[in-house]
């Protein structure tokens, strides 16, 4: 393989025989055989690059050492792993004297056994052991019992020589009988699989087929139950996968070993496609290393390790791929060395079940986080570590961005707080019912949610509507209270215009303005006059100008001067200044007549500022008419529905959308029961709740707040409690008759609010009904997880049901960083291993986690293991798999290690001495 992602589904044929079989359909022995059989067997459309094989030649090992001699010299690439199986009989019978089938059972050995260890130890073993069929127990002391294909060939014609003439056509070749006629008890069998060079490297499997044949009766019900039960898995070449999950399904119902292989039981090559005894025509895929250890570990987890089909698994299709850090030697969080500073270190995950394992400060915790790289605000900011880290994005590479990641104690908070568990869990429910399809009866498929799509429409519909004619009678009371501001506003404009076209209004004005004429008259001549003063004063200031005799007859011009400034200085003293009493005459009267005109207006209503405004007036009296007749249009349109009508035709809806989510989430139950086979998803069950108590709360919140003014939320509790029942409510004029009744502010408010106007009562009624039918908003779903609700299971069960819900919804992947906190062993054991073992066929799962039972008993397709060195601080990344036993002894260091290993071997009554290798 190219990377290293732990264990991934390779094929098993683990029923093969060579050209050196007692019974093939090849051809003869010879080099020309061979080369086709082994080209079949490179053939990557039958056995893809990483396939297992076991070769079954009997009791014979020389065709399984031929086998290998090719792979040692470099054929079979494709094949990373060839198994010698021993087949033999029992001595179960069946049938009737004429016609006697016994039952196969084979023995895989471990590869690390030699083929002369195999003979020495097993084959020589059992040889004293073997008995012939009931009808030749007579040839029982003249049989050379050591199993050689001479002495079966001898045997073999011992038996036809006892057989009359007219019958030997239905007999076989001599060697053939004499196989067919060796038989072996099945405690013998057990007893030399019990020595100690067979421990934890022997598989055992029992053919379906002669089983089968063996009836139950009295006497041999314990028996044939006893041989089923006793091997590890149970063989058969079938003739398409449909048998062999019929065969699982009725062996499970019969509580027998259900541990079914699908193998080619190949006696021919791939061409001969008329048989299904070929080459190639196997369904098995087993999930692991190829190693033989994987074969005892799918004995452990066979739903999960086995797959009978005819492609490798799918497994989950989003899936994080790899994790690439690469920091330079002197990267650090804040002041501290970084862990995985100076070594590029590549993660290549599984597509199944991750596990992180490793001791205190490791960095298990920061790798997880490494992940967020891209998606930071994923982690919770008080754990947040990547902050401290300079620049570290451009450190990491990940293979994809879309999981779901829960930090330490980030799912803890959904153990405590139910509304939080409600909103994670009603989500993952809509996003699995828009994307889960199931087959309705008439053999069609659809999403879940399509069964509620039509109610639901409707329903949505009908609150629509009902959300607006609340709009619209909202605008309706809007425009009413609109109305009578215009109504005011243009009769303060008319009042204005009305005064100025008065007769009084027209005197006291025009006599006004005559006196400000005459008072503006008096005030301008003076300014000029005081002006006239100010200039003559300043030029009789000017000296005379002085005449030289000399210049006499030149002097006109200042002669002329100066005559004329004795002059103005001699007007100057002439003029005289009286007071003007005319003015403080007009000024008083001006006074007066502004004070009359004050005294009018404020009996008329108006102002002077709105009289001298009169043409602003005049423009918004306009204005305001316009909007007025606009408004009154708009009245006119408004209709109330009825709302009788209305609540009988949303209350059916209603019914019938909350039928639809009730088969929704029966379908639910069944879909993830169906995909997870297992008691524990099977203690996951949902119902219907309505939240009555939110859903009124609700709607006072909404009502009450917005549209009778600011009242405290004690007090609307406090009318809330003093209601009976909800029916109390029902309509504004039922809620108005019982707010009569009650001596309450808020109740007092409300009875103000209806008695407003119809408007008001059919607001109330519109919000009533919304808040009563709005199924979609407030038919909530109970999750029950052993027939309780949340809040009444204890805190274990709480953190068992919560991290299974976040498992089994959601098809991206998820990582979790020690989903064992608040669990209890046992529950881990018992509840949360079988959980993850079926969710993580079709969703990749990333823990980091201390727990061995996760590690071991969930069966981890991959554990990357982080070790610490003490001087330099600095953290190694090593990728493991549970079959891998190079690193057993690495895995058994996990806390509880050693214990999970035993706990899953108990499971199966298969106690080894494995645990300690």
């Amino acid at each position: 393989m190219k990377f290293n992602r732990g264990s991934e589904w390779r094929k098993w044929d683990l029923h093969i025989h060579t050209p050196k079989s007692i019974v093939n359909n090849y051809g003869e022995d010879t080099d020309i055989i061979w080369e086709k059989f082994i080209k079949d067997l490179e053939d990557e459309t039958l056995y893809p690059d990483g396939s297992v094989i076991g070769i079954s030649d009997y009791y014979f090992l020389d065709g399984y050492d031929k086998v290998c001699d090719f792979k040692n010299k470099g054929r079979l690439k494709n094949i990373h792993l060839i198994i010698p199986i021993i087949e033999l009989r029992l001595n179960n019978f069946s049938g009737c004297d004429d016609s006697l089938s016994r039952v196969n059972y084979h023995i895989a050995f471990d590869p690390s056994l030699t083929s002369e260890v195999i003979n020495i130890q097993f084959i020589h073993a059992i040889t004293s052991k073997y008995s012939l069929t009931p009808r030749y127990l007579d040839l029982q002391l003249s049989w050379n019992s050591c199993i050689t294909k001479e002495s079966l060939k001898s045997l073999g014609k011992s038996i036809k020589q006892t057989v009359p003439a007219d019958k030997l056509k239905d007999y076989g070749s001599d060697f053939i009988e004499g196989f067919n006629n060796l038989n072996l008890n099945l405690k013998d069998l057990k007893e030399v699989l019990s020595r100690p060079d067979f421990i934890s490297k022997t598989i055992s499997f029992v053919g379906k087929c002669e089983w089968a044949n063996i009836p139950w009766n009295n006497n041999t019900i314990a028996d044939k139950k006893h041989i089923i039960n006793s091997a590890d898995f149970v063989f058969n070449a079938y003739e398409n996968i449909e048998q062999s999950q019929k065969d699982y399904e009725i062996l499970s119902e019969s509580n027998l070993n259900n541990r079914v292989l699908d193998c080619s039981d190949a006696h021919d090559f791939s061409a001969k496609k008329d048989t299904k005894d070929r080459l190639g025509n196997c369904n098995t895929w087993i999930k692991g290393d190829p190693c033989f250890e994987t074969l005892r570990q799918a004995l452990f987890s066979y739903d999960t390790r086995v797959n009978i089909s005819q492609k490798s698994p799918l497994g989950p299709l989003d899936t994080i791929s790899y994790l690439t850090l690469d920091f330079p030697k002197e990267a650090k969080i804040e002041n501290t060395p970084l862990c995985f500073a100076g070594k590029k270190n590549e993660i290549y995950f599984n597509n199944y079940l991750n596990c992180i394992i490793g001791g205190r400060g490791v960095g298990k915790s920061l790798l997880l986080q490494f992940i967020c790289k891209d998606n930071p605000d994923k982690i919770d900011e008080s754990n947040n570590i990547l902050n401290k880290i300079e620049n570290y994005k451009s450190f990491i590479n990940i293979g994809n961005t879309n999981y779901e990641y829960y930090g330490q104690g980030a799912i803890e908070k959904y153990y405590k707080d139910e509304n939080a568990f409600r909103k994670a869990i009603n989500s993952r429910l809509v996003n699995f019912w828009k994307t889960y399809k199931y087959k309705k009866t008439d053999g069609m498929e659809e999403t879940i949610d399509s069964c509620v799509a039509k109610d639901k429409k409707d329903l949505e519909s009908h609150l629509e509507t009902i959300d607006k004619q609340i709009e619209n009678t909202k605008k309706f009371i809007q425009n009413d209270i609109e109305l009578k501001k215009i109504y005011i506003e243009i009769s303060k404009r008319e009042k204005i215009l009305s005064v100025i076209q008065d007769s009084d209004y027209k005197k006291i004005q025009e006599k006004t303005s005559n006196l400000n004429t005459r008072l503006l008259f008096i005030q301008q001549s003076r300014i000029k006059f005081q002006s006239l003063i100010d200039q003559i004063n300043k030029i009789i200031l000017s000296p005379i100008i002085q005449i030289p005799d000399i210049h006499k007859d030149i002097a006109f011009y200042a002669e002329e001067y100066n005559k004329l400034l004795k002059e103005l200085k001699k007007l100057k003293e002439s003029i005289t200044i009286k007071e003007m009493n005319s003015e403080t005459a007009i000024t008083t009267e001006l006074k007066e007549t502004e004070l009359g005109l004050k005294s009018y207006l404020e009996k008329r209503g108006v102002s002077l500022e709105n009289i001298n405004n009169s043409l602003l007036a005049e423009k918004e009296l306009l204005t305001y008419k316009s909007r007025e007749t606009e408004l009154k249009k708009e009245q006119e349109l408004f209709k109330y529905i009825d709302i009788t009508n209305i609540s009988q035709v949303i209350q059916k809806i209603a019914e019938n959308y909350e039928k639809d989510i009730e088969q929704i989430l029966q379908i639910t139950e069944n879909s993830i029961k169906y995909t997870n086979k297992s008691k524990e998803v099977s203690w996951l069950t949902f119902k219907t709740a309505i939240l009555t108590k939110n859903r009124l709360y609700d709607f006072f919140n909404d009502f009450i707040k917005q549209h009778t003014g600011i009242i405290r939320q004690s007090d609307y509790e406090a009318l809330l409690n003093r209601r009976k029942t909800d029916e109390d409510n029902k309509s504004a004029n039922s809620l108005l008759a019982f707010c009569k009744t009650i001596d309450l502010e808020v109740a007092n408010k409300l009875k103000i609010f209806l008695e407003h106007s119809d408007a008001h009562k059919h607001l109330y009624d519109l919000y009533y009904l919304k808040h009563k039918y709005n199924l979609i908003k407030y038919l909530g779903i109970d999750t029950l997880y052993k027939n309780k609700n949340l809040e009444n299971l204890s805190f274990g069960q709480r953190a068992t049901a919560v991290i299974l819900m976040f498992l089994i919804f959601g098809t991206s992947p998820i990582i979790i960083d020690e989903p064992e906190i608040h669990l209890d062993q046992k529950m881990i054991s018992e509840d949360l291993v079988e959980i993850i073992k079926k969710v993580k066929n079709n969703r990749q799962i990333i823990f980091a986690t201390h727990n061995a039972n996760i590690v071991i008993n969930a069966d981890a397709d991959l554990i990357i293991a982080l070790e610490q060195d003490e001087q330099s601080g600095m953290t190694s990344i090593k990728t493991m798999t549970i079959e891998n036993l190079e690193n057993r002894k690495q895995l058994l260091t996990l806390e509880g290690s050693k214990e999970a290993f035993l706990l899953r071997e108990h499971k199966y009554n298969i106690i080894t001495s494995q645990v300690s290798r």
